[in-house]
């Protein structure tokens, strides 16, 4: 009997995987830099450094653009989780001085 580990469908499977989550953490980490930038930029310009319909737009145009199997009504909380990372890390770098 073969295992899992001898099966090149899995490997491979698992390499692609593993790509895309390469792939996502890179994405995260510009969103981030990026995010920093953004904050720097409105605090030296006295603007609100929040924005919900910026955050709704977000969503809808990720959704109009969404070619699944994700479902859209999935969107929102992806949206959501990445916000939530990108403003705890952009405090946790202002804390370095960052």
């Amino acid at each position: 009997m073969s295992s899992q580990a001898d099966d090149p469908v899995v490997q491979e499977l698992r390499d692609e995987i593993d790509a895309a989550d390469r792939a996502v953490l890179t994405a995260l980490n510009r969103r981030i830099e990026a995010v920093r930038r953004l904050h720097d930029h409105k605090v030296a310009n006295g603007y609100d450094l929040s924005d919900p319909s910026r955050e709704q737009a977000i969503v809808a145009a990720l959704q109009a653009e969404n070619a699944g199997p994700m479902a859209d009504e999935a969107v929102p909380e992806v949206v959501a989780a990445v916000l939530a990372v990108t403003l705890h890390e952009v405090r946790r770098l202002r804390g370095q001085g960052w």
